[in-house]
Formats: C-alpha cells, sequence, structure tokens
C-alpha cells in the first residue's frame, strides 16, 4: 500500500512503454442536469499491449471516467493502491476492457459512494475498498470468484451487497468487518467456511442464512452484530470458533446443527437475549465462557461432550437447571465448567417433556402433543385410564402421538418421558381426553308443537348439539339438549 506525498512520479519498468497522460474526461449528463468538464492525470504502462493504471493524481476530485484504451491499447487492469487515498473522488466508472482490480486499489476512498465493476473481473483484491466510507451499495458481476480480505472492510454506509450466488466459492477475512449500515446479505451456496472477522461490528444485520456446505464458521465472524435476530445454521458445521457470535445481543434462540462437533471460547459470550439453545449429541467440545452472560434458563449437555473449559455458562442469571446425560463429571471437564450460577445441575438425567396436549378427535382416536426436550431423541408415550395402571403403549420421534386404538367415549390420561440411549426423564404431567362417537341418525316424528328427533345415546357424551337444514340448504345450529331428544318448536308446517 502507497502513500501519496506528490504530484511528481517516475516509472521505469524493462521492456514496458511508460507514458503518463492528461485525460479529459467528459462526464455525460446525469438526471438531466449537466456537470462540468473535469480533468485528472492518470499514470499508467503499457506492457504486451495492455495498459494498466498505476496512479491516479492526489487532488482527483467528483467523477472519473477511466477510458477503455490508451495510445490505441486496451485498459485492462487498475494496479495495486492505484486510487488509494483520492479522499474527494466521489464515482468512478470502470470500463469492460478491466479483467484485473489490484489490492488496495480504491483504499481510503472516503467519498467514493459509487463504483462499476466490470463483467470480466474475477477477484475482488484484499482490502480492494477498505474504508470506503461513503459507498452504499456494490454490484459484482457473475465472473467474480473471490473477496480477499477486507475487502470490503470498513465500508460504513455499506447498505446493500449483491454478489453472484454460484460463482463465489471464498470470502476473506474481514471482508465486510465494520460495514455498520449492512442489514441483510445473501451468502453464495459454495462457501466452505465463514472466515474470521467476516461480518465483526455489522451492527445493522439483522439475519443471515448460512449456506450448506460451509463447516466453520471462523473466530470473531459474527462477534458484536447486536442487532442479529435471526441464524440459520446448516447442517454441514462442524466448527464454532473463538467469539464466533459473541455479544450478538438481540439473538432469541438458535439451533445448533446435529454434526457440529466444536462449540469454541465465547462463541456466545454475553449474547444477552439468547434463552433458547439446544447442544447437539455431536458436539465433543465446549471452550471456555461458550455462554458466559446469556439468558439460558435451562441447558442440557450430552454425553457426547468430553471436554468443557473453564465456566462455561459463568452469569447466566436465569439459568436454573443444567442436564447432564454423563452419570459424572467426565475427566476432560475443567473443575469450573458450570462457572458462577445457582442453577441446579442434575448427573445422568434429562429434562422431562412440558405444555402436554391431549385432544378427542372427531374421525376417531385421540392426539397427544407436548413440547420436546433438549438431549432427548425419543419419547415414551404412557397411557390409563380413571382407576387404572400405567402402561407404555408406544414411542415417538417427534412431538406428537395419535393413538387410534382408544375406545369411544372412555376418558383417558397420559404422560411422556424423553429418553437418550439410556437415560430417562422424568415423567411429564398428565394430560387427559375422550373422543365421542358421532350419533346414529335421529329418528323424527311429528309433534304438537313441531318435530320430535330422537337419537341414541353416545357413550360419555354429555350434551348434544342439534343442527337442522331446509331442503337443500346448508346446516345450521338450531338448539342442544343434554338428553337424547330434541323438538324443534321453530319448524314450519309444511316444510321438509
Amino acid at each position: 500500500m502507497k502513500t501519496k506525498t506528490g504530484k511528481n512520479r517516475l516509472f521505469a519498468a524493462a521492456g514496458a512503454a511508460l507514458a503518463v497522460l492528461l485525460l479529459l474526461a467528459l462526464v455525460p449528463v446525469l438526471g438531466g442536469r449537466a456537470h462540468a468538464e473535469h480533468y485528472s492525470v492518470y499514470s499508467y504502462e503499457v506492457v504486451d499491449d495492455k495498459v494498466t493504471i498505476t496512479d491516479v493524481d492526489d487532488d482527483a476530485e467528483g467523477i472519473l471516467l477511466v477510458p477503455g484504451d490508451l495510445n490505441s491499447c486496451p485498459v485492462t487492469k487498475i494496479a495495486d493502491s492505484a486510487f488509494a487515498y483520492c479522499t474527494e473522488i466521489t464515482e468512478v466508472f470502470l470500463p469492460g476492457t478491466v479483467t484485473e482490480i489490484g489490492e488496495s486499489a480504491f483504499y481510503n476512498c472516503s467519498k467514493l459512494g459509487r463504483v462499476r465493476i466490470p463483467s470480466g473481473v474475477t477477484e475482488i483484491k484484499e482490502y480492494t475498498f477498505y474504508g470506503c466510507s461513503a459507498l452504499a451499495s456494490v454490484e459484482l458481476p457473475d465472473s467474480v470468484t473471490g473477496i480477499g480480505n477486507y475487502a470490503f472492510g470498513g465500508c460504513k454506509a455499506l447498505a446493500s451487497v449483491t454478489m453472484p450466488l454460484k460463482s463465489v466459492t471464498e470470502i476473506g477475512n474481514g471482508a465486510f468487518q465494520g460495514c455498520e449500515s449492512l442489514t441483510e446479505i445473501a451468502l453464495p451456496g459454495g462457501l466452505t467456511e465463514i472466515a474470521d472477522y467476516t461480518f465483526y461490528n455489522c451492527n445493522s444485520l439483522t439475519s443471515v442464512d448460512i449456506p450448506w456446505g460451509v463447516t466453520r464458521i471462523g473466530s470473531t465472524a459474527f462477534r458484536n452484530c447486536s442487532r442479529l435476530a435471526s441464524v440459520q445454521l446448516p447442517s454441514t458445521l462442524k466448527t464454532l470458533e473463538v467469539d464466533a457470535f459473541a455479544f450478538c445481543t438481540a439473538l432469541p434462540e438458535i439451533e445448533l446443527p446435529y454434526g457440529l462437533k466444536t462449540i469454541g471460547q465465547s462463541a456466545f459470550y454475553d449474547c444477552t437475549s439468547l434463552t433458547k439453545l439446544a447442544i447437539p449429541r455431536t458436539v465433543k467440545s465446549i471452550g471456555i465462557w461458550a455462554f458466559r452472560g446469556c439468558a439460558l434458563e435451562s441447558a442440557v449437555i450430552p454425553q457426547s461432550v468430553t471436554t468443557a473449559g473453564d465456566e462455561i455458562f459463568n452469569y447466566c442469571p436465569a439459568l436454573t437447571d443444567i442436564w447432564c446425560v454423563a452419570a459424572e463429571k467426565p475427566d476432560g471437564w475443567s473443575e469450573y465448567w458450570k462457572g458462577v450460577n445457582s442453577a441446579a445441575v442434575h448427573w445422568g438425567e434429562i429434562p422431562a417433556p412440558t405444555d402436554v396436549t391431549a385432544k378427542g378427535l372427531t374421525a376417531g382416536g385421540i392426539k397427544v402433543s407436548w413440547t420436546l426436550s433438549d438431549g432427548a431423541t425419543r419419547y415414551n408415550v404412557y397411557r390409563k385410564t380413571a382407576g387404572g395402571s400405567w402402561a407404555r403403549i408406544a414411542y415417538s420421534y417427534d412431538d406428537s402421538f395419535t393413538d387410534t386404538i382408544a375406545e369411544a367415549g372412555t376418558l383417558y390420561y397420559y404422560r411422556i418421558q424423553a429418553q437418550v440411549s439410556k437415560t430417562t426423564s422424568a415423567y411429564s404431567a398428565n394430560a387427559s381426553a375422550r373422543w365421542l362417537a358421532a350419533p346414529a341418525a335421529p329418528t323424527l316424528t311429528n309433534y304438537t308443537s313441531g318435530i320430535k328427533a330422537v337419537w341414541g345415546e353416545v357413550k360419555g357424551a354429555t350434551i348434544y348439539y342439534v343442527w337442522r337444514a331446509e331442503g337443500s340448504g346448508a346446516f345450521a345450529k338450531i338448539g342442544s339438549s343434554r338428553t337424547t331428544s330434541y323438538v324443534d318448536k321453530t319448524a314450519v308446517a309444511g316444510k321438509t
């Protein structure tokens, strides 16, 4: 990276023709208003009949139009740091002949609000637009395959990034660090990692969907994304590095995928809104302070965890229960793994299912539903009748079960038990329900004041609702009865 100190520059290159050209950049009429003409000095060199723009005058300002050819040779490259520290330029239009933009090419062009990237450029190199604090949007052509380290770092006004979702396979460290206006971004499907510091301090970012194929989220990748409220992680993810989501204070929950192996040091440090998080059964290592300062109310640590660092739940004020599937503390866990909190530790247990409900179905049977327990892989369904004994009738791998053998009219009680391997939870609270068979078609007879309907008793029913239709019209509810008959006194004589 260069530091500009003056206008006089000397260029020498073996076998290269070197020239300094005073170019008149004619600015087109934009929005119906003519802009003033602008002069700018470009330094360039010609190698193999191709032109590289090597430098731009320090006091260049306003809109710059880079020509497509010089001395009848196409302009194909913008050299490293060519526009660096041109703090007064506002727009740059690069010709379609350009296929390469060098490192730090527009470094610290603090007023640059717009730049056109030609369709032949294949890489946005490191620090290319670093510190372009006025750059509000950028559209990368389909030819781009990679974005270098800190390429857009410090672009505080950058609110919109459009990149090809198929061709880009690499985004470097800190590529969008400090892009404070970025609210969302669609990430390409060819990525295999979210590199270190990629979105560090992007404090307007509200949601992110990590594409399938990503196996690693790097150190500090989303640290200080204080408005990040929604994160979707792929099933391919294996590693969350140090501080990956630290200080994401708006994040209420996150689903860690089955297959994840490592939760790094301070991965969710001070995620003060994080109330729900399940650690999958594939995790082997949890780093120091991994969940420090979170709002978790309970936590389940699966038996797969063989290494746990110091104070992984330190200062989690809402934490009341920690369920450890292991029967006792593994040797690889720190003596101070729990940290400072008042949570009760349950060894060899997992939490019981909650919010159990039972509902009779009109088509027959009873549906039992519950809230899944963290760490469980299946659920045992128990049933009994009043005065009877509990018996397991089924198991489920989901959050519900339909009892299709329940007899109509019989009141049944249900409770659920969570299980992982041979470890089981306590039983849930009970829920009860019955389902009712439909009454047989009623017998209708004329009555002194209307029509009398009589039907057979339905086991378990306490009230019957009566519906009526006239001719081919729709049925409507006209009354109810606690017996097995009803007199329709509103029926009109002569009508069917």
